[in-house]
């Protein structure tokens, strides 16, 4: 267990308590003790005897308008759940991921210093939709383009729901923050767009109420889980670390890994409940761990690490990764194409064939 530890945190890779404890299991497995279960006591002593502990960085906060948020909350609110029902009410918002950051603080000994290396700022914006009730997630939009070329897709994005909810007849309030891409379309025929007031969705925005703080505690938790994989199975060199296998995830690895952890998101109907959009007629809550769980079980300082894209524009006019696009989807094709080529081929049809032969 010590030797797995030194060899991982050496090569740059950020541990956690829980990470810990499945590791201890799987070795005690592997050696004939199924029923050891690693109790926090284990590992707090495993750690005092290794002389390990838990170091971190710090963050920052924002302001708000706590005035704007409570007039919206008071006055606006209760119209909105008068007059609409709580599976046609929807709340949609981007936010800026670096998808090849590695979490800032890790379990380490005691006499190392941790040494903090260059954050991967490679980023991309992804638009998170979803009703109230949490029956319905839309497809998680990822866009690593210009600024004007993001405006487009939104407004594509919109346009194409609107058709969409017009042959089901059905009609809904979209509610979005005050922020420059979200366009006051007056095209719109099934959608009513509601604008919040500047400077209070962190108050009563319901996905920045934990949605999307969970959303981005699923993605770091594959992406690590990503690099110990490639390290305990030796996909790469004695001498890679984490960065360097990080700093290799491409766009098309990061959307595989959003829409997988925006699949796992469970938290919907309680962060909606808990900025005030109560429903007027009960509704099943699924059960779930905490948020503060999630993260406990992805990385060592969750807390901090989520708030790493927190602040980031959605957009960089310095980039374009356009030609690496069509790259990734040629190769996608490829793929594809020499894995129908293995399905249809028929080895029994080719041994009846050689026995007619004989």
């Amino acid at each position: 267990m010590n030797e797995w530890f030194s060899a991982v945190t050496e090569r740059g890779v950020r541990i956690s308590g829980p990470m810990l404890e499945q590791k201890a299991e799987f070795f005690a497995e592997k050696i004939g003790h199924s029923d050891f279960k690693a109790t926090e006591g284990w590992i707090s002593r495993w750690k005092d005897r290794h002389n390990i502990k838990f170091k971190r960085f710090h963050g920052e906060k924002s302001s708000t308008d706590t005035n704007g948020a409570n007039e919206w909350s008071l006055a606006k609110l209760p119209e909105i759940l008068k007059k609409i029902s709580p599976q046609d009410i929807y709340n949609a918002d981007e936010t800026g991921l670096f998808y090849r950051a590695t979490p800032d603080g890790s379990l380490c000994y005691k006499r190392e210093t941790l040494e903090g290396s260059n954050k991967a700022m490679d980023r991309i914006t992804v638009l998170c939709c979803c009703n109230m009730t949490g029956t319905d997630k839309k497809k998680t939009v990822d866009n690593w383009k210009i600024r004007k070329a993001k405006t487009e897709i939104c407004t594509s994005w919109l346009k194409d729901w609107d058709k969409e909810l017009g042959k089901q007849s059905r009609k809904i309030l979209l509610i979005v923050d005050n922020a420059g891409p979200h366009l006051k379309l007056i095209d719109l025929k099934n959608i009513a767009l509601e604008f919040l007031p500047p400077n209070t969705t962190s108050l009563v925005q319901p996905l920045d109420m934990g949605i999307i703080k969970n959303l981005k505690t699923h993605y770091h938790g594959l992406l690590v889980t990503y690099i110990l994989k490639a390290i305990e199975d030796n996909l790469v060199t004695p001498s890679t670390c984490a960065i360097d296998i990080s700093s290799k995830i491409n766009i098309l690895q990061a959307i595989q890994f959003v829409a997988d952890s925006w699949r796992k998101v469970v938290t919907i109907q309680h962060c909606f409940a808990h900025c005030g959009f109560r429903p007027l007629i009960d509704l099943p809550i699924h059960p779930i761990i905490s948020i503060e769980n999630y993260v406990a079980q992805c990385v060592g300082n969750g807390e901090l690490f989520i708030k790493i894209d927190d602040g980031v524009q959605y957009f960089n006019e310095n980039e374009n990764y356009d030609n690496i696009l069509v790259k990734l989807l040629k190769e996608v094709c490829k793929i594809k194409k020499a894995m129908t080529m293995t399905m249809t081929f028929n080895p029994s049809k080719l041994q009846k064939r050689s026995r007619k032969v004989h």
